[in-house]
């Protein structure tokens, strides 16, 4: 079973890597995924819900490494950017080599460093409308930077548009060996 199931809006992450360290009670997490299109970004309700996400999904991901699930909760999906996201979101279009993506780790990095908590990232993908060998590259590259800082992480998604298991609950092994490094 997985150790630690973290109920999140955006800033809950920060507020367990804080307490985590306060309390520093062994709380430990490493690799995790979300559980998008259950609690969030879905209209399904009832019966249709419960299907969607069972124990038996949880089992699955326990057993290929995972120690954690990450549950978006976000009743209130955006659905334009703002003009200020849209800009920041065009000026930082362009190629990521794995280094690129680390140098973006500095500031947070810093920041963990001097204020002594850990760093949570709770949610990175790349769009699957990217070319499959970038993407998988992409993600091999983030994995490696996030784990090379002992930043534990949970990637978007579990299954899904962004998902290691495809819409017709298949298990993409090619994409589950990038993120769970075998």
């Amino acid at each position: 079973m997985l150790k630690h199931v973290a109920i999140s809006a955006a800033m809950l992450s920060v507020a367990l890597s804080a307490a985590a360290a306060q309390n520093d009670a062994a709380f430990v997490i490493h690799r995790g995924t979300n559980v998008s299109h259950w609690l969030s970004q879905s209209t399904a309700r009832g019966e249709q819900r419960q299907r969607y996400f069972t124990e038996k999904d949880v089992e699955f991901i326990a057993s290929l490494g995972f120690d954690h699930i990450r549950l978006p909760v976000d009743p209130n999906e955006i659905t334009k950017l703002d003009p200020e996201t849209a800009r920041i979101v065009k000026a930082n279009n362009g190629v990521y080599s794995r280094e690129k993506l680390e140098s973006l780790l500095a500031k947070p990095l810093a920041l963990s460093k001097k204020l002594d908590l850990p760093l949570y990232c709770g949610e990175w993908s790349a769009l699957s409308t990217v070319p499959r060998q970038a993407r998988m590259q992409w993600y091999r590259d983030m994995r490696a930077n996030l784990e090379k800082h002992n930043i534990a992480w949970a990637n978007w998604d579990y299954r899904g548009g962004f998902g290691f298991v495809g819409r017709g609950n298949q298990p993409d092994q090619e994409f589950i060996q990038v993120l769970v490094g075998q």
